[in-house]
């Protein structure tokens, strides 16, 4: 299975802030997705990377969505993270 291929759901991201191990778990997730918005050929895949990591409860991703929001060519990715900067903004 090619990366762009893989599967990324929102759903199947599930991180607990508890230990170093988790800590660092973290750390690789955040990274893949990010890596999977910013940088996959297939725009699909980055709108649901995109999606995912506005899922995630840590405010440092709000500024990877607002790049994403103004630097993706394609205009689904991009109103997925406008979406998701929008309602980051309101809790």
């Amino acid at each position: 299975m090619s990366p762009s291929s893989t599967r990324i759901s929102a759903t199947d991201v599930s991180i607990r802030a508890a230990g170093p191990a988790d800590i660092a778990e973290r750390s690789v997730v955040i990274g893949e997705l990010t890596s999977r918005a910013r940088r996959d050929d297939d725009a699909h895949v980055r709108r649901t990377a995109t999606a995912a990591l506005a899922a995630l409860p840590d405010n440092g991703i709000s500024e990877t969505l607002r790049a994403i929001a103004h630097d993706d060519p394609d205009q689904d990715v991009r109103f997925e993270a406008e979406r998701a900067v929008y309602e980051r903004g309101q809790h």
